[in-house]
């Protein structure tokens, strides 16, 4: 079985979100571009945004064949 994987071309588009690490640190990114892995300022471990697998949500996008 092949692995799961998903790259992200920003193309333009901000994110907004929260951070929360295990060390007790917060902050709110906003209008970051490009974000594929977020640094805790705190205790300096380095967080990979990562795609799992959900059965909680509908999803935001399609993902078909490029022929369909």
């Amino acid at each position: 079985m092949a692995e799961t994987d998903i790259y992200i071309q920003w193309q333009g588009t901000a994110v907004c979100g929260d951070f929360h690490c295990e060390c007790g640190q917060y902050a709110h990114l906003c209008g970051a571009k490009g974000m594929f892995s977020i640094k805790c300022a705190r205790c300096g471990v380095v967080w990979e945004l990562v795609l799992r697998r959900t059965e909680n949500v509908d999803g935001d996008v399609v993902a078909k064949d490029e022929d369909s």
